[in-house]
């Protein structure tokens, strides 16, 4: 009977692979789902083969966010993530090099990758999609221009668990909730879902692998948003 009586709230909802059931795990209605079945929801759930939240600025800067009571926004985990390096620079930048160029610039994004963590995974030099500082100057004042943003963070990786995620993750992963810590700080409270709150052992309760919500994790982050947008 919830939301028969009330205000049926329009909401834009994009997000990553986090956003959506993963493969083999399909019995139940993410949380995506949902909230269209309580709200009136456009989502975008995990459009890109790397989805990620410069693809988000460019689908918004062709629409009209005034039409939405909020926009919620769950990415990150691919721009901030570690990854090949070889990857970053021949498949992912290519793919949304307009994007990239517009937000950082070409000279400095190009720059960036060219560069890498000095720690090697699967026999390749480590690198993720943006640096902290490029973040803060140029991609996170972007995000705060939109008033009715709601921002749903990362949670904290738990060392030497990888759930049923199949191999080992890139030994610098962590690195993930820096950038985390980065955008709670610089949206602020009220645009942010804070997952980095969770324990240890909430982790693995709400997590299939470290980062992807299993069906807890996923009606948690309902209830979370419901008590921002109610």
């Amino acid at each position: 009977m919830f939301g028969l009586f009330r205000k049926r709230e329009k909401i834009l909802l994009y997000t990553d692979s986090r956003g959506d059931n993963i493969p083999g795990q399909l019995d139940y209605d993410h949380y995506g789902v949902l909230l269209s079945k309580r709200y009136k929801v456009e989502k975008y759930l995990c459009p890109e083969k790397w989805t990620t939240t410069l693809d988000f600025l460019d689908l918004v800067q062709k629409k009209d966010l005034n039409k939405y009571d909020f926009v919620i926004l769950h990415t990150g985990i691919v721009d901030h993530s570690p990854r090949h390096q070889k990857i970053a620079n021949e498949n992912i930048y290519p793919d949304k090099k307009q994007i990239f160029d517009k937000i950082f610039g070409e000279e400095i994004i190009k720059g960036y990758l060219s560069k890498d963590f000095g720690l090697e995974y699967e026999g390749d030099k480590t690198i993720n999609l943006y640096s902290l500082d490029m973040a803060e100057r140029y991609l996170i004042p972007e995000l705060n221009k939109i008033p009715n943003l709601i921002w749903i963070s990362s949670n904290k990786i738990v060392p030497n668990w990888n759930g049923n995620y199949w191999k080992e993750r890139p030994k610098n992963i962590r690195l993930i909730e820096e950038y985390s810590n980065l955008f709670i700080s610089k949206l602020g409270g009220e645009k942010v879902i804070n997952l980095m709150t969770w324990s240890e052992e909430e982790i693995k309760k709400y997590t299939f692998d470290n980062m992807h919500p299993n069906k807890a994790g996923s009606d948690y982050i309902l209830r979370q948003i419901e008590k921002k947008i109610n």
